[in-house]
């Protein structure tokens, strides 16, 4: 796919900024990009406007905006999220010899921070930071349930019902043939800051089997909560 030329302008604005060069005058950030001056200068009133970039009207430098400080705060827990998780998945995963998960909501899309693929030659992945409709899955409809707003869902009689059993199991409602079992993480008082599941074909995973991953799952989750709250 070819690039959106303004998007790379955009982006190599904020690559001019460094722990060395924290405000930046249009002269040198200009030269930086190798545009004209009129054409930079637009950019950085967009961003200003945006709060993306700060200007100060009496050096005439610009510096990163508080959205910029904002996306990053989001990005390092994040990244910390899926730092402590991924022993604890990954231990999941080798408990269950199936693929393991964590995933969390972003808006109406949700998508997953951590996996650990199943050993076996028949597995079902959904990839890392692959996105995918909020109202669909169980991961999903745990992260609904879960929610501070559940109540006000059109479906929250079915949200109630995943609240009561801790749990939700879908059948194919995502990728045809498999079973997907997720738990909320509750690192509050009724609310989940993710979903963590197990993942497999569904001839492989009976009532039996079923039982055992939902122990080892609402074990794993319990200990998760609580490493995320000492963060």
């Amino acid at each position: 796919m070819r690039p959106v030329g303004t998007a790379v302008h955009v982006c190599r604005i904020f690559d001019c900024f460094s722990a060395r060069r924290r405000a930046l005058n249009l002269t040198e950030i200009s030269a930086s990009l190798g545009l004209a001056k009129s054409s930079v200068h637009r950019l950085l009133r967009t961003l200003v406007a945006q709060e993306y970039l700060a200007f100060d009207p009496r050096t005439r430098r610009y510096r990163l905006g508080e959205r910029v400080g904002g996306l990053a705060e989001v990005y390092g827990r994040q990244t910390s999220l899926a730092t402590i998780a991924r022993p604890f998945v990954e231990r999941l995963r080798d408990a269950t010899r199936e693929t393991a998960g964590l995933q969390v909501r972003d808006g109406d899309e949700r998508y997953c921070v951590v996996e650990a693929q199943s050993p076996q030659s028949i597995r079902m992945t959904v990839g890392e930071n692959v996105r995918y409709a909020l109202g669909r899955g169980s991961s999903g409809h745990v992260l609904r349930a879960f929610s501070a707003d559940w109540a006000q869902a059109r479906d929250h009689l079915a949200l109630r019902r995943i609240r009561a059993a801790g749990y939700a199991i879908s059948r194919g409602e995502v990728i045809p043939g498999a079973i997907a079992i997720y738990v909320p993480v509750l690192t509050g008082q009724e609310t989940a800051d993710a979903a963590l599941g197990v993942y497999g074909p569904a001839f492989r995973n009976d009532a039996a089997s079923v039982r055992k991953i939902l122990a080892e799952l609402k074990a794993t989750a319990r200990e998760l909560a609580l490493a995320l709250r000492d963060r």
